[in-house]
């Protein structure tokens, strides 16, 4: 706290007397009236051993709150104002207020505002019924102090309002919100708080802003809450309706800067950008968040392309055709080059099949497209607790760097992934197979989870997806609409690692070519209970990786659709049920360890967990009756594609198929391409294929029956 603090006021020492000199206030036909105290009634304690437990409960007579973290001063977490600096009623007169004290306000300005310029000084505005409107700047302007706390008296109601149009608008030192300050700023209480922010934002702080109770509205043209060095928020009652982003945080230059804490308190955000954004880590360790960004999923403007990848049936990286040395089928590149066919002296293959597209989708066009995602952070993500249901447009959960899911229940509806990582992501903190810490429901999304490592420890997972439920790749997106295929599919670029540990991981992939359990290098199955149903209900990387089966038991099925009609269960020894869910109803395969797998039947004197109840419920323990057990061993891997061969075989001299191989065909017995495209043939009708091959990237994988001997 201490260190927060001595460089927060390092900065407003070489920034204030510039900022304050630069425009004058609006409301200009009001006159002003100061008011001027020498001494405070009141200090602030930021001291440790002020701290007390977290309860994060009201106290019935004060609401005093509690918080661990030194974020919270006594003072921010204490709204009480037992001696009264003054009390101004407003009438009609725009107020100044130039010193240090606690100012009791009550009373209507039509058209004025309040204005804090106490230099280095802790001024407490206590709103007892205030309205205020302000047509031409902030109804509450702090433009001078050490720290500023508004507090929401109990049982009031409060409005501040600003104009659309702003006096000295072009200044880019002139406030741009309804309740504006240069400095520190906190809002406690227990009253209510509507903010209009008609101009740009509701409430914002070029400093922190620290909210430790009330009931606040905030409806905003652009930002509802927005501070530069944090946003703090320990308790409150928070609906926000913005035009841009619902909380953030924007400092990315002052290091420890530029984050959003949250450890408690109810939001209801609907924002057209970011739920809740901050330029560095958000962290949030409790509350109940409501979250609806860019309108929701079913207001997704993304788009997916079908980029084949090398295999003929969706590989990754394919070859040109007619390059030299390409050793294996690979697949057909649909690129910027023509088909070329050495051993067809007519040359009669097509030219430039380049911009095909597809609904089989594997990168997503975002380059234009405004952030609308759900939680968002630039460095990381820490949640340890809390209730969320976010709908978004883009990614639900989105950080450019690591995200640690400790704890907490997740609904989510993503137009685009449900939790999306651009380095580690951590489900539960400890492997082990409790399924009730952490709770994601994956309703909706493109892909479920995506990381370049994926570790799930703990807690359930339940994903409906329409591509791949997990996905562990590495890189920049590939963003790229037209004139891809055959160069590799989304974050092509570096290889990735899955990791399932510990819990449960339910995965129902829709129809098409989509795995259940993806990644761009190894997949390790080291303990917990997963069922995978895809058309490859698991896929790895094509550079020497494995999927390795340590411990994990395992249901799979390559059913493709999400008619979720049947039951599975795992069961241990004893005829406990250790964990029973709603799948897809396809030909079934287990692999056990601990256990014994079942379909059907019905269970009893089990528990239901939290998220994933009613139609696709999740029970732990109980017994199971009726249930058929499963006896057919686990399968990985789809029908083999001709990238699925890792190269090594050639074409012949005049492009014919080697000796023994036959393509698939379609219903007319002709070779066929994904989606009915046809294999370019010669003058006579017949297949004509390169000389050299098609290149050597992977489509599909042979199926591979869980042994110890093959999963390794």
């Amino acid at each position: 706290m201490r260190n927060i603090e001595k460089i927060k006021r390092t900065l407003a020492f070489l920034t204030a007397s510039v900022a304050i000199a630069a425009y004058s206030t609006g409301c200009s036909e009001n006159v002003n009236t100061d008011i001027t105290r020498s001494e405070s009634s009141v200090s602030e304690d930021t001291t440790a051993e002020t701290k007390q437990a977290s309860s994060l409960s009201a106290d019935a007579v004060s609401n005093v709150k509690t918080s661990d973290s030194e974020l919270f001063s006594k003072r921010d977490l204490d709204p009480s104002y037992d001696e009264i600096t003054e009390t101004i009623e407003l009438s009609g007169e725009s107020v100044t207020i130039t010193s240090e004290g606690v100012y009791l306000i009550k009373g209507t300005l039509k058209d004025g505002q309040i204005i804090v310029n106490a230099p280095k000084a802790k001024v407490q505005l206590v709103l007892d019924g205030v309205d205020i409107t302000c047509s031409d700047s902030s109804a509450i302007y702090v433009q001078d102090a050490d720290k500023v706390f508004i507090t929401l008296a109990e049982g009031s109601e409060n409005t501040v309002t600003d104009g659309k149009t702003y006096a000295n608008a072009e200044d880019e030192n002139a406030p741009s919100a309804a309740v504006f300050s240069e400095d520190s700023l906190t809002i406690n209480g227990s009253g209510s708080l509507t903010v209009n922010g008609n101009y740009m934002n509701g409430i914002q702080s070029k400093d922190d802003i620290v909210i430790t109770g009330g009931n606040i509205a905030v409806n905003a043209a652009n930002d509802g809450i927005k501070g530069k060095d944090y946003v703090a928020i320990a308790d409150g009652d928070i609906t926000i309706d913005a035009g841009s982003d619902g909380i953030k945080s924007t400092n990315a230059t002052d290091e420890g800067m530029g984050f959003v804490y949250i450890e408690g308190g109810r939001f209801d955000i609907t924002a057209a950008n970011d739920g809740i954004q901050a330029e560095t880590t958000l962290t949030v360790t409790d509350g109940t968040f409501d979250i609806v960004s860019g309108g929701g999923h079913e207001k997704s403007t993304k788009t997916h392309t079908d980029n084949f990848g090398g295999g003929m049936f969706g590989g990754h990286g394919g070859r040109q055709f007619g390059e030299e040395n390409a050793d294996g089928f690979g697949g057909m590149p649909f690129g910027n080059e023509d088909f070329t066919n050495s051993g067809d002296s007519n040359n009669t293959a097509p030219t430039q099949l380049a911009n095909i597209t597809a609904d089989e989708n594997t990168s997503t066009d975002e380059s234009t497209s405004d952030s609308t995602k759900g939680l968002k952070a630039g460095t990381k993500i820490n949640i340890s607790g809390g209730t969320f249901n976010i709908d978004s447009s883009d990614d639900c959960i989105h950080s450019n760097g690591d995200i640690d899911i400790f704890g907490g229940y997740f609904t989510i509806n993503a137009g685009d992934d449900g939790i999306h990582s651009d380095g580690t992501l951590n489900i539960g903190e400890n492997a082990e197979n409790d399924f009730e810490s952490v709770q994601i429901y994956i309703a909706n999304c493109y892909e479920g989870i995506e990381g370049v490592t994926i570790n799930q420890n703990s807690g359930t997972v339940y994903i409906i997806s329409g591509d791949d439920g997990y996905n562990a790749a590495g890189g920049a997106l590939d963003t790229t609409t037209e004139n891809n295929f055959g160069h590799g599919g989304m974050m092509s670029t570096s290889t990735g690692t899955l990791n399932i540990n510990g819990g449960l991981a339910v995965v129902n992939s829709a129809n098409g070519d989509h795995d259940a359990f993806d990644s761009n290098g190894d997949i390790n199955f080291n303990g917990g209970y997963i069922c995978a149903n895809g058309q490859e209900p698991f896929d790895c990387g094509d550079s020497g990786n494995s999927i390795n089966y340590n411990g994990t038991s395992i249901i799979t099925m390559t059913a493709g659709n999400t008619d979720l009609s049947q039951r599975y269960s795992f069961v241990d020894d004893e005829g406990n049920v250790i964990v029973s869910f709603m799948s897809a109803n396809g030909n079934a395969g287990q692999n056990c360890t601990d256990c014994k797998a079942y379909s059907g039947g019905t269970v009893t004197g089990g528990r239901e967990t939290a998220v994933q109840a009613d139609k696709y419920s999740i029970s732990v323990g109980g017994t199971l009756k009726d249930g058929t057990e499963i006896t057919a061993e686990a399968e990985s891997g789809g029908m083999m594609g001709f990238g699925g061969m890792n190269g090594n075989r050639r074409f012949g001299e005049n492009g014919e198929m080697p000796e023994g191989f036959e393509p698939p065909t379609g219903e007319d017995g002709r070779p066929q391409m994904p989606d009915g495209i046809e294999i370019p043939t010669d003058e006579n009708g017949e297949p004509q294929f390169p000389q050299n091959g098609f290149g050597g990237g992977r489509g599909g994988h042979q199926r591979q029956q869980f042994t110890e001997e093959s999963a390794e």
